[in-house]
């Protein structure tokens, strides 16, 4: 099966074009390249208004999927249930979206006997033509979840309680594993292969698909056991190489994802400031940096009073973002809400993006062209009010924190809208 890829990363590449990568299933197609005019960075989200996109809510107050450029035009609502549940989305340069839902298999909107979550894909340019299952769990207690998909669009990582030889049953204790498969649902494979205590979640490919940083709780040597706290893994997506970068069972680790290169991991973490198997004093999370391996393993903040976390790369790799509650004058103290900040890929330099003492910026995700998608529950002008109802909207600056502008207008309907961390990508827009 051939997809269209779409290369354009800024500071990465000098120009912007479409070609052909062939998935791994064992067909075959001849290169082609196709110039794209009109390149915009399409977003997803989720909350629960009317699907006309008026500030109401839906029938059943769920939450759905929608769809946006980051120029505001181009909306969309993907899914549309009043009853089923959706969640997850996730988003390729293909413009394929994938999420999760405990819909009937058939699409209808009507939840599974057993509330099963299943995996299931659309595209933006046709979410109402076709929403196809990947995955077809019915057995009670068995799963599927998508997690990523990388940018590519070429596979898809799932979280699954999935019996491991694929069958439509639970594994032993009803242990989450990830498992993978191709885009279009073939080749579905256990990564991970635990029935006991090795949770497995929150799996992030590298940017060239070919690895998958996760956290565990398994043990480093592999039994099937658990170390209590979660501790950052990685593994190939053929399975191999599969290795504990920690193996902490004090200080838990979590949300990490690849420098753009693959060289450098950035999560965060509790732990002591001196990479000790200990919590540091107030137990507060703070983002932190390793290298690939594991090595070289320090905090970039420092924060035993208020906290950091969703520390992400920016695209050239100069900057780190993250979201806290400290102090605007970069105290070690918390204010109570949540802003977006930014700083060196060392740590200095600490400057917030956003100055908000009464209402919260929160669910950051840097994008490709330059701009970072946020939400908040700050007043529709942008004043540091909060929101009527508070509810949150989605909002859009520069990566120095100007050119403030919000791109939804909710004053009801949004109570659970959210920005996900693995939804933006820059694709053609022809």
């Amino acid at each position: 099966m051939r997809v269209l890829l779409a290369i354009c990363l800024i500071g990465i590449f000098s120009s912007c074009v479409l070609s052909d990568d062939i998935q791994d299933d064992g067909l075959a197609a001849a290169a082609t390249t196709t110039t794209c005019s009109n390149y915009k960075t399409l977003f997803l989200y989720v909350h629960d208004g009317a699907f006309d996109g008026t500030d109401t809510l839906n029938a059943g107050t769920n939450s759905n999927i929608w769809a946006m450029y980051t120029d505001g035009t181009g909306g969309k609502v993907i899914t549309q249930h009043d009853t089923a549940s959706v969640g997850g989305p996730a988003l390729s340069e293909t413009g394929q979206i994938i999420y999760y839902s405990d819909k009937k298999l058939d699409g209808t909107d009507t939840v599974l006997a057993n509330g099963n979550m299943n995996v299931w894909t659309t595209t933006y340019a046709a979410p109402t033509a076709a929403h196809t299952n990947l995955t077809s769990y019915t057995a009670a207690g068995a799963y599927g979840r998508s997690e990523h998909i990388d940018a590519a669009g070429k596979y898809i990582a799932v979280r699954s309680t999935g019996k491991l030889d694929g069958t439509d049953a639970t594994n032993t204790s009803a242990i989450k594993n990830i498992w993978i498969m191709n885009s279009n649902g073939s080749n579905y494979l256990p990564l991970t292969n635990y029935n006991a205590k090795g949770a497995n979640i929150q799996s992030f490919f590298n940017s060239a698909g070919s690895e998958i940083v996760y956290r565990s709780k398994n043990t480093a040597d592999l039994l099937d056991a658990s170390t209590i706290q979660w501790n950052i893994w990685t593994v190939n997506v053929d399975g191999s190489s599969q290795s504990a970068l920690m193996s902490n069972s004090t200080a838990s680790s979590s949300q990490a994802h690849f420098f753009i290169t693959g060289t450098k991991i950035l999560y965060h973490s509790a732990g002591a400031f001196d990479s000790s198997d200990a919590n540091n004093a107030g137990a507060k999370l703070n983002i932190w940096r390793m290298d690939r391996d594991g090595s070289n393993r320090a905090p970039l903040t420092n924060l035993i009073v208020a906290y950091a976390n969703q520390g992400r790369y920016s695209i050239d790799g100069t900057k780190i973002y993250f979201i806290s509650d400290m102090a605007l004058d970069g105290s070690d103290a918390s204010i109570g809400v949540e802003n977006i900040w930014s700083m060196n890929t060392d740590g200095s330099s600490k400057t917030p993006l956003t100055s908000l003492t009464n209402a919260s910026a929160a669910e950051m995700h840097p994008t490709a062209s330059g701009k970072i998608l946020f939400n908040s529950d700050m007043a529709l002008d942008g004043s540091n009010t909060q929101n009527t109802n508070a509810a949150k909207n989605v909002w859009v600056m520069n990566t120095d924190g100007t050119g403030l502008t919000r791109l939804t207008s909710y004053t009801v309907a949004a109570i659970n809208l959210k920005v996900w961390w693995k939804i933006g990508h820059t694709i053609c827009a022809d």
